[in-house]
């Protein structure tokens, strides 16, 4: 993983939701040809992207988040599931976050409370598919330089402005 990358996952905030959408959207379709979009403004009850089914019943919800606050938000997306969607069998979390081993907890949790697998593709999880294909290495540098540039141009460590070349 390219450290500007890294740099911009971990400092992906609440205000960068949509930006880390798209590229948790770009990374799962270079896998998943038949993924589709739900997250929008009016609500998408707990899930952001499923997989097409012709039965139009998906077992497979995707859920995208920046938050700080894991733990908490994968159970708040999981009880909605449970209320809304109770025909989803497993949610995928989708996080700029990096969690590792720090889930089997709450993976145990989902199971017993929910019925629900419970499958947290964090830092890391990018970090190993940055360089997958030239979808994936795209999206992770449009990321990155919605998020770091400006991190870079408040700090005066870049320029605002290009440098001009004359004659």
């Amino acid at each position: 993983m390219t450290d500007r990358f890294r740099f911009a996952l971990e400092h992906a905030d609440g205000s960068a939701w949509q930006v880390f959408e798209y590229l948790a959207s770009a990374f799962l379709a270079d896998e998943f040809g038949d993924i589709r979009t739900l997250a929008s403004a009016s609500g998408d009850g707990g899930r952001d992207s499923v997989l097409y089914q012709p039965d139009d019943d998906s077992t497979i919800a995707f859920q995208y988040s920046v938050a700080t606050d894991w733990y908490q938000k994968i159970r708040k997306t999981a009880r909605r599931l449970h209320d809304a969607h109770s025909e989803v069998r497993e949610l995928v979390y989708m996080t700029s976050r990096r969690i590792g081993a720090d889930a089997d907890d709450i993976k145990r949790s989902l199971r017993r409370d929910f019925s629900l697998s419970l499958d947290v593709r964090d830092q890391s999880w990018f970090d190993e598919r940055e360089y997958r294909s030239p979808a994936t290495r795209q999206a992770a540098e449009s990321f990155a330089q919605r998020i770091v540039d400006p991190i870079l141009k408040s700090s005066s460590i870049i320029d605002r402005d290009g440098v001009y070349l004359t004659d």
